[in-house]
């Protein structure tokens, strides 16, 4: 995962091709025990199973169906990467998680040995990953609706303070 500047980890694949020169479909699995962000050392284990087509033509890359696994959290993906418009390549990913914890969503992205927030998650997420030299985090854009359910603070003072308010 070198290539990518921000992120890191070891990554291992396993697949199955068929079809055409023309288009190749592809159905495998890879597992990422600790993928980290380089920026806070934060790791956690990334594995998916997908089923995907390649155009060898031009090198685009649509993503049928991802089902991956981040942390404790259960993801469900879709999405393509080529080149747009500008004639650059991005990966556009439609992500989706009903059931997740929100501690494994924050982890990779504080500074802090643990996150501030514990719960249950559910989010929808549409990402877009340019090219680019930049490092990952200052290129990636994201959008998300997100639901938080159980939520605790995981420093006692601040979660006293706010049932002292509710």
């Amino acid at each position: 995962m070198s290539v990518f500047e921000g992120i890191a980890g070891k990554l291992s694949l396993t697949g199955n091709f068929n079809g055409t020169f023309k288009q190749i479909d592809v159905e495998g699995s890879t597992e990422i025990p600790e993928f980290e962000i380089t920026k806070t050392r934060h790791s956690l284990p990334l594995t998916t199973h997908f089923t995907a087509s390649v155009d060898s033509r031009n090198g685009n890359v649509v993503l049928h169906h991802v089902e991956a696994k981040f942390g404790r959290n259960d993801i469900l993906a879709q999405g393509t990467v080529g080149r747009g418009g500008n004639g650059k390549r991005s990966a556009n990913i439609d992500l989706r998680c009903d059931r997740g914890r929100i501690e494994d969503v924050f982890y990779p992205f504080i500074h802090s040995p643990r996150s501030p927030l514990t719960g249950d998650v559910a989010f929808k997420m549409k990402v877009t990953i340019p090219s680019g030299h930049e490092r990952f985090l200052e290129k990636l854009n994201l959008s998300s609706d997100f639901q938080i359910r159980r939520a605790r603070f995981t420093r006692y003072k601040t979660q006293e303070s706010l049932n002292k308010i509710a």
